[in-house]
């Protein structure tokens, strides 16, 4: 579901108009170090679903892989919506797995309905990361300082324990965007900030069905129910900076997740790619849930900048090619979801105040 590419409608274009993207990060005081030890092909900072599909395609491509992050202890977390077909969507990296994903129906407060899926984010994040350590990433507990920078080009991080280098670095650190703070990329708002709650209680509500969804549009923001094994999960946002809450029909039943509250909005970092470095996942862009491909899209990214990694360490020159094709991709693939989901918005009558992508969304 994208905009036709014509004339000025491009999401390119769009994006022009939106800012000005390309800051000059060649000047930035980043640390230099020496250090003997033999770098590895590909340094992928991260340990989420972006971070292991990278992990499992460098791997596939024969690059000598690391993955670096912290420790994490699982934590319970609502199940998340995701399209039709995601199981397809893992089979392209290399993951094949029954019973992850459950099937159900998305319904609207009009009565439409289209197939849909959920999925366990503990179980999901668990089972790509172990993929990607069989298939030979190294994973080691620790995130980086700060990263080493030689004649403009990213050559790997400093740690606690010393410099780790690399020939290319993937960051998918999802939110916390290591990579663009530390090189102070610009980040383009999208959207107006939002507030996004997500919850789980125990029960059934008999409008969902045994495993059923329902999305129900209000003007100020959205609620989502998806209904699986007993339990219903819910996710609740605000547009206006309003605190969302679980919707009212789910108010005599238990709390199994007790509800958490986190500001989002629609971001695009740019460049997403540079010499030496990519970035992907949340860490590059994203919009909110209710576009239902975040982790989709985390998946096809972390899968598409090991591609272009391994293409520019395979050519002669910087590989600037698979750089600016992978950055174009990238920007294009945020742009169309936003005119898409605001297009969604516009439909529902759902605001969308001082939205950029307002005057697309007819």
């Amino acid at each position: 579901m994208t905009e036709p590419r014509d004339g000025s409608g491009t999401p390119r274009t769009r994006l022009t108009q939106i800012a000005s993207i390309r800051p000059d990060v060649s000047s930035r005081p980043i640390s230099t170090a020496a250090d003997a030890t033999e770098p590895c092909d590909l340094l992928i900072l991260g340990r989420g679903p972006a971070a292991s599909a990278a992990a499992l395609v460098a791997t596939r491509l024969g690059l000598s892989t690391i993955m670096m992050a912290p420790r994490r202890a699982a934590t319970a977390v609502p199940a998340e919506m995701v399209p039709a077909g995601f199981a397809d969507t893992l089979a392209r990296i290399g993951l094949r797995t029954r019973g992850l994903c459950r099937e159900g129906r998305f319904s609207t407060a009009g009565g439409a309905t289209l197939a849909g899926w959920h999925v366990d984010r503990v179980h999901l994040d668990l089972l790509l990361l172990r993929a990607a350590v069989r298939s030979g990433a190294q994973l080691r507990h620790e995130m980086p300082e700060v990263p080493i920078q030689e004649q403009g080009r990213i050559g790997g991080v400093l740690t606690v324990r010393g410099a780790v280098r690399s020939r290319m670095l993937i960051d998918a650190t999802g939110n916390a965007a290591w990579l663009r703070r530390s090189l102070g990329l610009r980040r383009i708002a999208l959207s107006d900030p939002m507030i996004v709650a997500r919850g789980q209680v125990r029960g059934e509500v008999a409008s969902l069905g045994v495993d059923g969804m329902r999305f129900v549009p209000e003007p100020n923001g959205w609620a989502l129910m998806i209904a699986h094994d007993g339990l219903i999960s819910w996710t609740a946002l605000c547009t206006d900076g309003q605190q969302p809450v679980a919707p009212s029909v789910l108010a005599s039943l238990p709390e199994t997740i007790a509800a958490s509250k986190a500001a989002t909005g629609w971001q695009l970092t740019q460049p997403v790619a540079g010499d030496g470095w990519l970035i992907a996942g949340d860490a590059g862009g994203r919009v909110d849930p209710a576009g239902g491909s975040g982790l989709s899209d985390a998946l096809a990214s972390g899968a598409r900048a090991a591609h272009a990694a391994a293409q520019s360490l395979q050519s002669e020159g910087p590989g600037m090619g698979a750089r600016t094709s992978y950055d174009e991709w990238f920007a294009d693939l945020i742009t169309d979801r936003a005119a898409e989901l605001a297009r969604r918005y516009e439909l529902h009558g759902i605001r969308l105040d001082r939205h950029p992508m307002r005057s697309r969304a007819a």
